[in-house]
């Protein structure tokens, strides 16, 4: 019975909440820019030390709404959805960036991953 169970409840809900999606998209689109973490949880930097095997530098809303990290073509953005400062994501898109992908885990909490590359 537990078997059965694993495989019918258990496996499709962590295929359903996992980011590795996230972090594959992230690892395709990447060219020489670099990842930063905004405002992570411990669950979103857990996981981009297991996918991308390093651990990524962390800023918070105030260090992207002031430039104060390193802005070049290719830089990605992985973005804890429960900031929701509107003000952040304005400023990136008047900065050139745009969503990549989207990856939703738990009930309430995503990640936003944007990128100001091609």
């Amino acid at each position: 019975m537990y078997i059965g169970a694993y495989l019918m409840v258990i496996t499709p809900m962590e295929r359903k909440e996992s980011l590795r999606p996230l972090y594959e998209a992230v690892s395709s689109q990447r060219t020489n820019g670099p990842i930063y973490l905004v405002n992570p949880s411990e669950t979103t930097q857990g996981a981009a030390v297991f996918y991308l095997g390093k651990r990524i530098p962390v800023l918070e809303n105030q260090d992207v709404l002031s430039g104060r990290f390193e802005d070049r073509p290719g830089t990605i953005l992985l973005i804890d959805s429960w900031t929701s400062d509107n003000q952040l994501f304005s400023t990136l898109q008047l900065k050139g960036y745009h969503l990549l992908l989207q990856k939703k885990y738990g009930k309430t909490a995503g990640v936003y991953a944007y990128s100001n590359g091609p």
